[in-house]
């Protein structure tokens, strides 16, 4: 237990350790370093989609039926959040959907962690369970980064953004939790929790990151896409 726990810690420090370059910093971004970091965002989570996730869900599960079942639910989720904010908030943004998105597939990520600890009281073996926080841990210093600067600049307040930030983190402690406790019921699923992710993220990334990315007509933001994009695919190849 209190190994799993070291794990679950460890993903929520990463998740929120993005923030803290918000926080002690003295000024706002200009749009240009906005535009790349928009890009660079779009990057992580295009690479975690398929090294992180998709790749991991194809290896585990029985049968391509379940990777395509998760991938679809995962863009259905994504749809139905649009159509509902389009009902609630009229002013709201592709910011506050790249929250929803990155908050929403922490939790099935958590649920992976969790999983696998599961898996690693059954074998006696919780390396899984170590390398799998830490590569999920990892991936999510550059995503917590790209997350928090376009919160900050659209607020303009270090304690609501650290707030916010602090939300979506503890969604992975809490799913890793729940995962560990109910891996009996849970760990048949585990292919379709990766994909679910993985759809989550691909719907984000083309339907918001990358429509901002040709709109804008800069460099910066394609090398941002780019560089983002390739530090996320050498993380989860060499870890």
């Amino acid at each position: 237990m209190e190994k799993c726990l070291f794990g679950l810690i460890f993903i929520f420090l990463c998740s929120s350790l993005g923030v803290f370059y918000v926080i002690f910093s003295k000024r706002v971004l200009n749009d240009k370093i906005m535009t790349m970091f928009l890009g660079f965002a779009g990057g992580v989570m295009l690479a975690a989609s398929i090294w992180s996730l998709l790749i991991p869900s194809i290896e585990l599960a029985k049968s391509l039926e379940e990777v395509v079942l998760g991938t679809v639910i995962g863009i259905s989720t994504m749809l139905v959040v649009e159509l509902l904010l389009k009902i609630t908030h009229k002013n709201y943004d592709h910011i506050d959907k790249m929250y929803l998105a990155v908050t929403i597939h922490n939790m099935p990520e958590g649920l992976i962690v969790g999983l696998t600890y599961g898996l690693g009281v059954i074998s006696g073996d919780y390396l899984s369970g170590l390398l799998m926080a830490i590569a999920i841990g990892l991936q999510n210093i550059p995503e917590g980064i790209a997350l928090s600067v376009p919160i900050y600049n659209k607020e303009r307040k270090k304690i609501k953004t650290l707030i916010l930030i602090l939300i979506s983190a503890i969604a992975e402690p809490l799913f890793g939790f729940l995962g560990f406790l109910l891996f009996y019921y849970l760990e048949k699923f585990t292919s379709v929790f990766l994909s679910f992710a993985a759809g989550i993220m691909i719907f984000v990334v083309f339907c918001e990151f990358m429509p901002l990315v040709i709109r804008r007509k800069g460099f910066l933001s394609k090398l941002g896409f780019i560089i983002g994009f390739l530090i996320m695919m050498l993380l989860d190849i060499f870890l």
